[in-house]
């Protein structure tokens, strides 16, 4: 543990650093933590670790203060590491190294935030080497376009190294959300027909499928999301939001089974699957919105800047993780979406409250 302290009053700091169990604090030499004042008693304080939280015992005469609550002589508190003790004259940080448990949300949005930068990095290549904003405005996708797209995707993918050996370990964890991703947005597809509402219509595009698609290796992935699958027993769910909410919930179990059958060319071509259509989307579709659009278990999007998209889920509202590559970009798909319901949103109408055909809001 590193015990970081200083007087009050002075600027300069002290690192401790110990291994031991427990942190005896006071004036005396013994201590580990010496704080020479005579306001401080010989043996003022004792902090140990409980259960993943820290401990102070004050068993000095003299109080002390853990945040701003008031600790005397004969009490304890518990603590979290990084909160301010403070022993008159002394001000004290203790830094545990213990790595504390990263929730499942949490570790979904950091995982998109790095997804969300890397298609940014992609994404300004791009514009280096062709006229994107010319293709986003004309909408021309043509089989050529899409095409000539996604090649200078890769070209650019090669060009930042980014299957290098470096980042293997990183690009391991992004591909399970993305194999994740894409068997939602299956399930989603295949209630298509009159399955399909009318947002999910709004939002389906051809740019799921890659056009530079490998047969072999698509082969190979839909073996594993068939496996993937049948160990979720997603067949015996009565209906899609079911299904989909299973996959949210137990995904995370069943992709040790998975990770096997997941070698070094499988990873490529999945993590370059998922970059061309998020790149497809955001020229053609709705960028981030995209999936979250067609999703039957998010009630509500709200977009809070460029790089906070939020989502309510049975009531619950979190951060998505996806992000717009860029304000302009913002800006470009929140007009296509107003465009959907005959409205426009400029500086003269800057605000707009519609209702799509399926009877979702749009306000912006």
């Amino acid at each position: 543990m590193k015990i970081w302290f200083n007087k009050v009053h002075e600027a300069k700091r002290v690192l401790i650093e110990s291994d031991s169990p427990e942190i005896r604090i006071g004036r005396d030499p013994t201590n580990i933590i010496v704080l020479q004042s005579p306001l401080v008693s010989k043996r003022h304080a004792v902090v140990t670790r409980v259960d993943g939280k820290l401990k102070l015992e004050n068993v000095g005469v003299n109080g002390c203060l853990v945040g701003e609550q008031e600790v005397l002589g004969g009490s304890s508190i518990l603590f979290k590491a990084g909160e301010t003790v403070r022993i008159w004259p002394f001000s004290l940080t203790f830094e545990s190294e213990e790595v504390s448990a990263i929730s499942a949300p949490a570790l979904e949005a950091h995982l998109r935030s790095i997804m969300g930068d890397l298609n940014q990095r992609v994404h300004k290549k791009l514009l280096e080497r062709l006229d994107l904003y010319e293709i986003e405005t004309e909408r021309t996708s043509d089989a050529d376009t899409i095409v000539l797209l996604e090649r200078n995707i890769e070209d650019v993918c090669r060009e930042l190294n980014l299957f290098g050996n470096e980042n293997e370990p990183l690009l391991e964890e992004i591909v399970g959300l993305t194999l994740r991703d894409l068997l939602i947005n299956q399930l989603i597809l295949e209630g298509g027909g009159a399955g399909l509402d009318l947002l999910s219509r709004l939002t389906y595009n051809e740019f799921d499928l890659p056009a530079t698609l490998v047969p072999e290796r698509e082969a190979e992935l839909q073996n594993l999301l068939i496996f993937a699958r049948e160990r979720m027993k997603l067949e015996d769910l009565p209906d899609l939001s079911a299904k989909i909410s299973q996959v949210e919930q137990t995904f995370a179990d069943v992709f040790p089974f998975v990770r096997p059958h997941l070698h070094r060319e499988m990873r490529k071509y999945v993590i370059l699957r998922s970059l061309k259509k998020d790149l497809k989307d955001t020229v053609f579709g709705y960028g981030p919105l995209q999936d979250l659009l067609r999703a039957p278990t998010i009630s509500e999007i709200m977009v809070v800047k460029s790089d906070q998209i939020f989502v309510e889920k049975e009531g619950v509202l979190e951060l998505s993780g996806r992000r717009f590559i860029s304000d302009k970009v913002t800006e470009s798909i929140v007009e296509r979406i107003v465009a959907q319901v005959g409205r426009r949103i400029d500086k003269s109408q800057p605000l707009v409250d519609a209702r799509l055909p399926d009877g979702s809001r749009v306000n912006a």
